[in-house]
């Protein structure tokens, strides 16, 4: 009897079975090696690193699809005739190998780790780093994903770091690194940004004093803008009032107590002035919020607003800044702070139409302050005004809130306000807002951090002509949901932040070294940073990986 040319096809089918037996032959047979040596060595080359794990926390299915999906790329290389270098790594920085070790150690935040001692604290990291990697090769075999974990990159090993380093150098000195400002969630009592996702797993709904704010104009002392706002803390740091542009606003006066409607009658509160400014559309609305008629003297366009400037809640910054004017690109000069600007951000379904805009307070509040910037023939020379410490506290010289956590002001800067009769209404306002969720006693706030920027705009165009090479599939996603990233690309925020200025503690430090006397440099390497060894100022910087 003849042998059948095929084996016959089992009644019953065990895939893990069969999974195995195709990883057991590609063991015995060594074809991974094979494929690493497969194509000529004048070949084309595909160069494939691994974005890496951190191996101080176990594998789940994320990592399961990720990694299928990376696989495609360098097996298609590989079929086509190329040289395919597959290269793992293992992340071994950041904000969670501290996390798991501080949950260890049983110790909580950056002055607690201080406590304990950087450099034990550091060794502590270092033998955690590698604690699951036995269970990160035994899915990176299972699942068949080929990439050689025998010579992987570490990310605090030297040549990992000088590459870094190398990199940014590069980036330097093509004029593509610069120093500016970031608005991010900032953990205060950890000393840390959280990313959107995050961000997303601390919600709590609270409740936070919302407040009606005159904003006296300076050269019409008797009429005064009307802002929102539910951070009352962030008054002392305003820059700028924004309306939205060709938005029609009335001049009013607060008229008679409306009838409540069996509600307790609103409090007709003494003002210093006789005339507020809000969004027509919304005075009938704030008319009832108030309690009050309020009663049309004229209406103005918003284009009538801007350029007028007004008196800051609060004169902190204004006693040395009030009389302050900035030299402009186009010629002339233009008030530095406290003027009123147009932002389409400015929304009409809430509030009154006027934006109170705290610079280092908010995503919208720094982008419209950036745009000022770039009007100004010197806007590096423009100090940020930030009234508050990187711990969350007022900074020193803000009268009675000096030394104290912000949200913990909110009532104080309320009752000053009533006191300068400048509030014009207060409530309570119920709404869903962040906490941090490794602390969730903890609120976070939004701040601007000193980071480094790389200057991907100034790339913009080639950017766009290269995804117009792509063969997108499907054929939407280049003009669709990529190219509308890459058409609103703003220049990328490094991880890099000034030391001191991060809660990071185990991280890669980037040398960022300046003088008075000769520019500033990026070294390259630790020979590159001997070399320059007498420079007088070195300051050094830390880049999460």
């Amino acid at each position: 009897m003849t042998k059948p040319p095929f084996q016959a096809v089992p009644t019953e089918l065990d895939f893990p079975k069969y999974e195995q037996n195709i990883l057991d032959l590609w063991g015995t047979r060594g074809i991974f090696d094979k494929a690493l040596e497969a194509g000529s060595p004048s070949a084309k080359k595909y160069v494939f690193y691994e974005g890496p794990p951190t191996a101080n926390g176990l594998p789940h299915n994320g990592h399961v699809l990720t990694r299928v999906m990376k696989d495609l790329f360098p097996r298609y290389h590989a079929m086509l005739g190329e040289q395919v270098l597959r290269k793992g790594g293992w992340d071994t920085h950041g904000l969670p190998v501290e996390v798991e070790v501080e949950k260890e150690l049983r110790i909580h935040g950056k002055a607690a780790i201080e406590q304990f001692g950087v450099e034990p604290f550091v060794k502590r990291c270092i033998e955690s780093v590698f604690r699951y990697t036995s269970e990160w090769e035994r899915l990176t075999s299972r699942i068949g994903f080929w990439v050689s974990l025998d010579d992987a990159y570490v990310t605090y090993h030297k040549s990992y770091v000088e590459s870094v380093w190398w990199a940014l150098s590069e980036l330097f000195n093509k004029g593509l690194l610069y120093q500016g400002h970031k608005v991010v969630w900032w953990w205060a009592q950890g000393g840390t940004a959280l990313s959107a996702a995050e961000v997303g797993l601390g919600y709590k709904t609270v409740d936070d004093p919302s407040v009606y704010v005159a904003f006296p104009l300076v050269d019409e002392p008797d009429t005064a803008l009307v802002v929102w706002t539910t951070t009352p803390w962030t008054l002392p740091s305003n820059g700028y009032a924004a309306v939205r542009p060709n938005t029609k606003y009335d001049l009013v006066t607060v008229g008679a107590a409306l009838e409540s409607k069996g509600k307790k009658p609103a409090v007709a509160r003494e003002l210093g002035v006789k005339h507020l400014v809000v969004a027509s559309d919304l005075r009938a609305a704030l008319a009832e919020k108030f309690g009050h008629e309020l009663t049309v003297v004229r209406t103005l366009a918003a284009s009538e607003l801007v350029g007028k400037r007004y008196r800051p809640p609060f004169d902190f910054y204004a006693r040395s800044l009030a009389e302050t004017r900035v030299a402009l690109k186009a010629g002339g000069d233009d008030a530095l702070w406290w003027r009123v600007i147009a932002e389409d951000f400015v929304t009409l379904d809430t509030g009154t139409g006027i934006v109170h805009i705290a610079p280092a307070f908010g995503e919208d509040d720094h982008n419209a302050h950036r745009k000022q910037l770039a009007r100004y023939q010197d806007p590096l020379a423009v100090e940020l005004l930030c009234a508050i410490l990187p711990n969350g506290e007022f900074k020193p010289d803000f009268g009675s809130l000096s030394g104290r956590w912000v949200k913990s002001c909110d009532r104080d800067i309320i009752t000053d306000l009533a006191q300068r009769q400048l509030l014009v209404f207060e409530e309570v306002y119920r709404h869903e807002y962040p906490y941090c969720w490794r602390s969730d006693e903890d609120p976070l706030i939004q701040l601007a951090r000193p980071a480094w920027f790389i200057r991907t705009t100034a790339r913009i165009a080639d950017a766009l002509a290269n995804n117009q090479a792509v063969n997108w599939l499907p054929d939407h996603i280049k003009d669709g949901r990529f190219g509308d990233f890459l058409k609103n690309n703003v220049d990328w925020r490094s991880a890099v932040s000034a030391t001191g200025a991060h809660r990071s503690t185990f991280g890669l430090v980037v040398p960022i070294q300046s003088t008075n006397t000769r520019p500033p440099a990026s070294p390259k390497s630790k020979g590159a940073i001997r070399r320059r060894s007498t420079i007088s100022t070195q300051s050094a910087v830390k880049i999460r990986t």
